[in-house]
């Protein structure tokens, strides 16, 4: 069936209603206008007469017009897009869409997520334009030219957020006015123009900017408090890293609760860092020297970053830098209970010096280590109560060994390894060097120029060894002071030990000519060349000689007795060899000839075989024997008298004074003939 239509007789003829009287309600699909036009009256319509065109008419006015591509009013600047209380919700423009104000004088132009208004155009807000935000092609600008320029945010806890490009393509916040926090957060480096400043205050009183040469913070009114209130949180201080990039300088660790210095801090001379309340740290460079001032209790330098260090560094000499030192955090060792190692790491040919002109010098060339001083003493001190002082080394199995110790509380200095002084270097003790101990290349020397020298042992029972090379290229004691079978009796020592072991010669003389030695049975005393001296200097003393007393003990043979010596003023008078009572002089293998006194008797006896002779060699000389005068002295009883001899007949005079004079017969003398042993004659004299 045909869909069925009304339709005017001709184009454009006919109407449906009147002016006057209208349709209720119509329901049609589709209305064509033939004539073009379709409204109230003619005053108020839609025209549809001109092809792929729409205008719109109100109070008989063209208002506005829809063409192909465009809806826009018929008269310029003629019509609004809403009003004051009549507002439209929402405006929707598709991707690339473009707003042009007096005809593309300004354009708001739309891409992908963004509108952009053309370079060097602006936004314009106030009666007087006195806001404006414009892109001049190189930059973008907010302008306020009146009054004051606010930007709020009243959302509850809102931020207001600034943001910019990124220097990779995308963006960035790089400032936050932070509404929950209540601060501002500056996300990214902020740069004022030289001499431009950034002030705080009411009136200005903090002042932050750049001079052209240098950076300022100024503030003129109480005082100036950087705060961070982030939990745990840090304040840095970024600068150029000397490579054309940004490299963290300085920290202020909330977390740690510590200052962090990242690099090398400078102030100029004579400016300095202070610390403490009273400035009690003092930190600065006078022009010549550097110095770091405490007055107040100790002074401590840390990095609380675990496994990190502590670096100085300073110029190389090379117009760069270079570390100097550093406290190596990252080398730290600890047990679980305590530190075990904290290093302090210089690297190599990197020097510690100490002094004006750098005169003491610590440093390491890569091989060797190096202490070396140039001027004046050089003194290591411990200062701690009962501290010492230890030198350890290498002990040539991979680990390390004490060499040295300075025992502050022994007051003495301990060697553990052995000690070597090259040829003609002496080891000296004494103010004045007196004592040396040194090797000249063939012999070794221990000199003393002042004093007695003591070698002591005073560890108790203990010895001093002296050894040397046994002829088969090894070495043995040669002889010790035993200190282990020393005695003392509360009061003084009873009994001191120097002891050579059986065949240790003591040997004095060029040519080894006195020896003293034991051969493991018998004991030798020994003169092989020269007169032999055995000499008692000590003043009215005497020279003992003493052996076993034949029950378990010992007693005084002879002694030469130097209490008893005379001396008239020019010649010795008198010498006593002094053989105590039943200390027996003996001669002859077996003991043949004695000479005793018993405490009694006086006895020359011969207890073996042959002749006693009696027997005076002296040329002319006499053999006399006296004895008691009877009045307190002596006198001669028997004289041989050697000056009177004749070939055959020897002379014995015996005088007897106390024989009767009146008999001429008995007075005189006895003359004996030796050859035929009878007596030849008595005469007077």
């Amino acid at each position: 069936m045909a869909t069925p239509n009304i339709v005017p007789r001709a184009d454009s003829e006919g109407g449906l209603g009147t002016s006057s009287k209208y349709w209720g309600s119509a329901y049609i699909d589709l209305i064509y206008v033939g004539a073009g036009k379709m409204g109230r009256d003619a005053d108020n319509l839609i025209d549809f007469s001109t092809d792929n065109s729409i205008l719109f008419r109100t109070n008989n006015a063209d208002r506005l017009r829809l063409d192909l591509s465009q809806f826009y009013p018929v008269t310029d600047n003629g019509v609004s897009l809403g009003t004051a209380t009549q507002r439209f919700s929402d405006l929707f423009l598709a991707s690339g869409a473009v707003i042009n104000f007096d005809n593309g004088n300004v354009a708001l132009t739309h891409s992908s997520g963004a509108l952009t208004l053309a370079d060097n155009q602006k936004f314009n807000f106030g009666s007087g334009n006195d806001l404006q935000i414009k892109h001049s092609g190189s930059g973008g600008f907010i302008t306020n030219v009146l009054g004051d320029l606010t930007i709020s945010n009243t959302s509850d806890d809102g931020d207001i957020i600034f943001q910019s490009d990124d220097g990779s393509g995308g963006t960035e916040t790089y400032l936050m006015l932070d509404g929950n926090a209540n601060n501002i957060k500056v996300l990214r480096d902020m740069r004022f123009s030289d001499n431009e400043k950034a002030e705080f205050g009411a009136i200005g009183d903090l002042k932050i900017y750049h001079y052209g040469s240098g950076s300022m913070i100024e503030n003129e009114t109480g005082p100036l408090q950087i705060k961070q209130d982030a939990n745990d949180e840090d304040i840095q201080f970024f600068a150029d890293d000397g490579s054309g990039g940004m490299t963290e300088y300085f920290r202020v660790d909330g977390g740690a609760e510590v200052n962090l210095f990242l690099k090398n801090g400078r102030f100029n001379d004579n400016v300095k860092a202070l610390f403490g309340s009273a400035g009690d740290l003092q930190i600065y460079h006078d022009g010549s020297n550097s110095y770091t001032d405490n007055q107040t209790g100790d002074l401590y330098i840390r990095n609380l970053a675990d496994d990190k260090d502590i670096k100085f560094v300073s110029d190389n000499g090379a117009g760069s830098i270079a570390t100097y030192f550093f406290l190596d955090g990252s080398s730290a060792t600890h047990d679980g209970s305590a530190t075990t190692s904290l290093y302090t790491n210089w690297p190599d040919n990197s020097y510690i010096s100490l002094g004006t002109s750098h005169d003491l010098q610590i440093y390491h060339d890569g091989s060797n280590s190096y202490i070396t001083n140039h001027t004046g003493i050089l003194e290591i001190k411990q200062e701690a109560n009962d501290g010492d002082i230890k030198f350890k080394s290498d002990d040539g199995f991979g680990g390390t060994a004490t060499y040295v110790i300075i025992d502050g509380g022994a007051t003495k200095t301990l060697f553990y390894k052995n000690t070597e002084h090259q040829d003609n270097i002496k080891g000296q003790f004494g103010e004045s060097g007196d004592l040396n101990i040194y090797h000249d290349g063939t012999d070794s020397l221990i000199v003393n120029d002042t004093g007695d020298l003591y070698i002591r042992n005073t560890v108790d029972d203990k010895d001093i060894s002296f050894q040397c090379d046994d002829g088969a290229g090894g070495y043995v004691e040669y002889f010790r002071l035993d200190g282990s079978i020393a005695t003392h009796d509360g009061s003084a020592n009873t009994t001191r030990f120097t002891k050579w072991p059986d065949k240790s010669i003591i040997s004095l003389g060029t040519g080894n000519d006195i020896r003293i030695y034991h051969d493991g049975t018998n004991s030798y005393l020994d003169n092989l060349g020269g007169d032999y001296y055995i000499r008692q200097k000590a003043d009215d003393k005497d020279l003992i000689f003493m052996c076993d007393d034949g029950s378990g003990s010992h007693a005084t043979y002879f002694f030469l007795d130097g209490s008893l010596a005379t001396h008239d003023g020019s010649a010795t008078t008198g010498l006593f060899t002094n053989w105590p009572d039943n200390s027996q002089i003996t001669l002859g293998n077996s003991r043949d000839l004695r000479l005793y006194h018993t405490g009694t008797d006086s006895i020359i006896e011969t207890t073996g075989t042959g002749d006693l002779y009696i027997r005076q060699s002296t040329d002319d000389k006499d053999l006399i024997l006296q004895s008691d005068n009877g009045s307190g002295g002596v006198m001669d009883y028997v004289l041989l008298d050697g000056s009177d001899v004749s070939t055959a007949i020897k002379t014995i005079k015996v005088l007897m004074p106390n024989l009767p004079t009146s008999d001429p017969s008995v007075a005189g003398q006895l003359y004996i003939d030796a050859s035929a042993d009878r007596v030849l004659k008595v005469s007077a004299g």
